[in-house]
């Protein structure tokens, strides 16, 4: 690439019949001038296009970080959703159990009252019916024991 000063200091030859020296000097000073102009621009260019990139790669940098961070919050939340229902299940689960069992415990309850309550009945149906009999008759009687057999 040429360069402003090798425009500048450029000397030709003088030769008869050749161009004004005046006007080839006054020319080439405007053309290094222009090509001066012309570098700066292109220097500040070069700046913008360099601060550019470095703020393309800044914010591509911020986006794969925001992406990472975003998955990896996705996936803790998903984690703990998982966790929270299998607890969540687990605790149905038992309580589900716990109320078979008191279900279970309830219904044992009622049949030994209704046989306690039968054999009550039984018992005050053979009072009744036995009110006139002699001692020795009751005695021969076969009642239930305590616990209802």
């Amino acid at each position: 690439m040429i360069k402003t000063n090798e425009i500048r200091d450029r000397k030709f030859r003088k030769i008869f019949r050749g161009y004004d020296p005046v006007e080839v000097k006054y020319f080439t000073e405007m053309l290094a001038d222009e090509f001066e102009q012309m570098e700066e621009k292109l220097a500040k260019m070069e700046a913008l296009v360099a601060e550019f990139d470095q703020t393309r790669r800044g914010r591509d940098k911020i986006l794969k970080e925001a992406r990472d961070r975003a998955a990896g919050i996705i996936m803790d939340a998903e984690s703990i959703a998982t966790e929270v229902v299998a607890n969540a299940e687990n605790k149905k689960k038992q309580t589900q159990e716990s109320i078979d069992r008191l279900n279970l415990k309830l219904e044992k309850i009622i049949q030994r009252l209704r046989s306690a309550l039968q054999n009550q009945s039984e018992l005050l149906a053979l009072l009744e019916d036995t009110q006139d009999w002699s001692e020795e008759e009751v005695d021969d009687i076969d009642l239930p024991d305590e616990k209802g057999k």
